[in-house]
């Protein structure tokens, strides 16, 4: 939570940090804050003001940085930006979504959903599906570790070392 007002000669921006939200990876619970403390300082930092279009952006990127104990993460895709990339033809951020869903990681969970999108991408021939798809298949409750790991080696007989590194890693 929090709130931003500016004045003549000071910007405030004030932020509640006893609330406690998980800082999951691509959902950050002080975005707003984030937000709003960077569009300030791209706004007002500059001797001429910004195109809106830029200041906007880089705000929404850098709102979605992420700081925890022992890492700091910057600007990683959102469920949101992944969906609208999805929908314009994005086959990388289909694949990225389709794993979220999965998950239920900052959207609704629908593992079959993402699973048919996932195959699809695969029988596209669009690595990136295949590997998603041996990801979702490997977690949860119904778990295909044996088709997951054929996915995994396939893609990494065509060298992606990715795919060889998951496969080395998944149980036997």
């Amino acid at each position: 939570m929090s709130f931003s007002a500016s004045g003549r000669d000071r910007h405030l921006i004030a932020v509640r940090t006893d609330v406690q939200e998980p800082d999951e990876v691509g959902l950050n619970p002080y975005q707003s804050a984030y937000w709003s403390y960077a569009s300030s300082v791209f706004t007002h930092s500059f001797p001429r003001r910004l195109p809106e279009w830029y200041a906007r952006g880089v705000a929404e990127v850098m709102s979605n940085t992420i700081v925890q104990a022992t890492s700091e993460t910057s600007g990683p895709d959102t469920p949101e930006t992944l969906d609208r990339a999805c929908r314009a033809g994005d086959k990388r951020a289909c694949a990225q979504y389709a794993v979220m869903q999965a998950q239920g990681q900052g959207v609704a969970r629908d593992r079959a959903r993402a699973l048919s999108t996932l195959q699809g991408l695969c029988d596209e021939g669009f690595d990136d599906g295949c590997v998603g798809w041996a990801i979702v298949l490997a977690s949860g409750l119904r778990t295909d570790v044996v088709k997951a790991k054929q996915l995994l080696q396939a893609i990494c007989d065509r060298g992606s070392e990715e795919a060889c590194a998951l496969s080395k890693s998944m149980p036997r």
